[in-house]
This record gives C-alpha cells, structure tokens and sequence, in this order.
C-alpha cells in the first residue's frame, strides 16, 4: 500500500513539472536581437515576438548602457499594423488584438565615441497594465535581452552613465503612459 502512495505522489510530480515546462516555453516572449558595430557606426537591433496571444497595445521602455549607445530611432516593422509613436517609450496601439508573431519593432542605435570594447545589453522593460488585449486585459510577456557586441574601444571619454529617462518626454516634459494612449486612439 506505501508502495502504491509513493508511486502516485511521484507521478503527480512528474506531470505537475512536465506541465510547467510546457507552458513555460509557450509563454509570450518579447526577444531583443543581436548585433555588432565600432563606434561612430548606426545599428540596429531587432523586436520579435512569440507565442502572442493577441494584443493590442504596449508600453516599451529601451533599456541600454547611454555611455555606450544612443537610441537614434525606432520603428514598427511593416506589416504590423497601428499607430506607433517613440521618444523615450515604444507606444503601439491598434484597434483590435493582432496575435502575429515574429519581427515587430526596431531600435537603431549609435555607438558613441565613448563606448568600450565588449558586449553591451539591450532590453526593454514594461510595468504592469503596458500590454493589453482589445477586452483590456493585462498580457504579461518574458523579456529575452539582446545585446550589441562593441568590436573595438571608441576614442571619447564616458558622456553620461545615467539610465534613459522614463518619466519625461525626452525634452524633459512630463508624460504619463495614458498619454502616450490618448494622443493615439483618436487615430484608429
């Protein structure tokens, strides 16, 4: 009988590991790509999704090393579909969940003089509530960061090593995340 219990409780944990193994590789992933430059060269690094479930609107926000980089612009891959503006957040909206999966956005950089030899990490970050379906709910997606390989060191001193701020509108005006949303829903 203890034999039988045993056998039951480890194939309960069997399955319940096996379970979330599988939905852990089906989650929605919002993957950074890779790329390489000296400084003084303009790159750009890719946005893909997979597993989408179907969303209609994301809040971005560029992660980066600003000694090293400077986010020139940003784009929404053709075919995607909305309204897309950037300045120091990714904002897309569309008027109904788009469930596509592959290339997205993108993000083209600068290597500053300043930059180092070495690899530099690009990601994006978002707070809760930024990704959202057409029925208003929260769509949480796991982050894969990118990075650009830095092929030899700059000439430049380190400008800043301040993170890029999230709070203003990049001319130091302030902007919440529904402004972003306003400004483009009349739009669609």
């Amino acid at each position: 009988m203890k034999k039988k219990i045993i056998s039951a409780v480890l194939t309960a944990l069997v399955i319940i590991v096996v379970t979330s193994s599988v939905s852990a590789a089906d989650a929605p992933t919002i993957s950074v790509g890779t790329v390489s430059g000296n400084p003084g060269d303009t790159v750009t690094v890719g946005l893909s999704l997979e597993n989408n479930p179907g969303v209609c609107a994301m809040i971005l926000t560029p992660s980066y090393d600003t000694s090293a980089l400077k986010l020139k612009s940003s784009s929404l891959v053709d075919g995607f579909g909305g309204m897309f503006e950037s300045d120091s957040k990714l904002v897309w909206v569309n008027a109904g969940d788009v469930g596509k999966n592959g290339d997205f956005m993108t993000m083209t950089f600068t290597v500053l003089d300043s930059a180092r030899k070495g690899d530099t990490e690009i990601s994006v970050t978002y707070s809760d509530g930024d990704i959202c379906n057409w029925d208003e709910k929260n769509v949480d997606f796991e982050i894969v960061s990118g990075k650009i390989e830095i092929l030899s060191d700059g000439t430049g001193t380190v400008a800043s090593t301040a993170s890029p701020d999230s709070e203003t509108n990049g001319d130091g005006s302030s902007a919440t995340d529904n402004d972003h949303f306003h400004r483009l829903l009349p739009s669609i």
